[in-house]
């Protein structure tokens, strides 16, 4: 059975290239994998900031900085992480 030490081990040896791709590449060649997996993908969400409601709109994704786009009445915005969490609209 494999301990802590091959575990993390295993881990790093799977992250090392991707740590690399980005810092030769940036984000840009995970785009369409974060897209894929993205959980609240064409979902309604709305943008927390200190308990308040911020914004409200489709999540379509990220983009090459890692920004939130949201699809909002006012067209896109893209929004930058801070202090503010993601909660899929009721």
């Amino acid at each position: 059975s494999a301990n802590l030490t091959d575990t993390l081990a295993a881990a790093l040896n799977a992250l090392t290239p991707a740590l690399a791709q980005f810092g030769t590449d940036g984000l840009a060649p995970f785009l369409p994998r974060w897209h894929a997996l993205h959980a609240y993908a064409g979902r309604e969400v709305v943008l927390l900031e200190q308990g308040v409601e911020r914004v409200r709109g489709i999540a379509t994704g990220i983009d090459a900085t890692g920004q939130l786009l949201l699809d909002t009445p006012d067209g896109i915005q893209a929004i930058a992480a801070g202090d503010v969490s993601l909660r899929e609209a009721q």
